[in-house]
């Protein structure tokens, strides 16, 4: 599995590299998005007895991303 990113907020979760890459360039694409704040992660889903780590931003737009970023 693949998972998109922008920034740390994962976007989606991807059963192949295909579908990832063909997602991000629909973000690319857009005004609002920094391209280079995109990324694409292999993703292992936990084991039973496992948690996943989350940074806590899953579930925001990328207008709520941006506003929270700061700028260099």
């Amino acid at each position: 599995m693949y998972e998109l990113t922008y920034s740390r907020a994962r976007l989606g979760l991807f059963d192949t590299l295909e579908e990832a890459k063909n997602e991000k360039k629909e973000y690319e694409s857009r005004d609002d998005v920094r391209p280079h704040l995109l990324n694409i992660w292999n993703y292992e889903q936990p084991g039973p007895n496992e948690a996943e780590i989350s940074m806590g931003l899953d579930g925001l737009t990328i207008e709520d991303i941006n506003d929270l970023l700061i700028d260099e």
